[in-house]
């Protein structure tokens, strides 16, 4: 994959949202039920995950068209 121009509109979403997860987590009135943070933490490790195998297929492949 090529790198691209920087997109100031996805920086200032990709910052905002940034921002209100930082605000939710920090909030006094949050209900650490571990049942509750069961599923959002598997979507967060999928996540990563899936993102790390893309970087990793990235990597790979520049290094093979080299």
């Amino acid at each position: 994959m090529k790198r691209h121009a920087f997109d100031p509109l996805s920086f200032i979403f990709g910052v905002f949202f940034l921002v209100m997860a930082a605000a939710a987590a920090f909030r006094a009135d949050i209900d650490w039920n571990v049942g509750a943070w069961v599923l959002p933490a598997a979507i967060l490790v999928l996540g990563v995950g899936l993102l790390v195998s893309t970087l990793r297929m990235s990597t790979t492949e520049e290094s093979e068209e080299s």
